[in-house]
């Protein structure tokens, strides 16, 4: 839509070093007035990439999602707990073939209708707090979306609340589609 275009057009403004850049701004859109307005964003003096002294100088791919998507405190209780937070669609196939693992879709039931990884159950996110004592705490619990933003929200939600055998499968059916079963619908 609108945003989406807008990104693009930063996006070309950036490779083609055309026009004025939004960089350093935040562009909001007003959408009952359709006015827009640009707030200039101070940059953080101990932000670990881009303050005074930058302690990261790259980031690397496959550490992006999980970065990005937790607070430190939470890491450091993380990291005695049995099962990853996130892992790739291969490595969910893997554990799948075991025959141990509980695999949960939390899209939308409308998304269900379009394409289903076989095997998995349904619990719309914002149902998951009502189905809590539905859920295993021993075997793999492992979640997904359309894409891994909401699977990873529902991850974090279940582990702060005692299911340390919570993983986010990174991708979400759109990612497993592409890798796993190539006949499943895409959206």
């Amino acid at each position: 839509g609108i945003i989406g275009s807008m990104q693009a057009l930063e996006a070309i403004k950036q490779v083609l070093q055309i026009g004025e850049s939004l960089s350093g701004e935040l562009l909001v859109l007003e959408t009952l007035s359709m006015r827009t307005r640009k707030l200039k964003i101070k940059k953080d003096p101990h932000c670990p990439l881009c303050g005074t002294a930058p302690e990261i100088e790259i980031i690397r791919s496959e550490s992006y999602q999980y970065n990005c998507d937790i607070a430190s405190s939470d890491t450091e209780n993380m990291a005695n707990e049995p099962y990853p937070i996130e892992i790739d669609v291969s490595e969910a196939n893997q554990i799948l073939q075991t025959g141990k693992a509980v695999l949960i879709d939390v899209r939308e039931p409308y998304e269900k209708e379009i394409c289903k990884i076989e095997g998995s159950s349904q619990i719309p996110l914002n149902t998951i707090p009502a189905n809590l004592d539905k859920l295993p705490t021993s075997d793999p619990l492992m979640l997904y979306c359309h894409h891994g933003s909401r699977s990873m929200q529902v991850t974090q939600y279940l582990r702060k609340n005692g299911f340390t055998n919570a993983i986010n499968i990174a991708g979400g059916i759109d990612a497993w589609a592409r890798e796993i079963d190539t006949n499943l619908q895409r959206y």
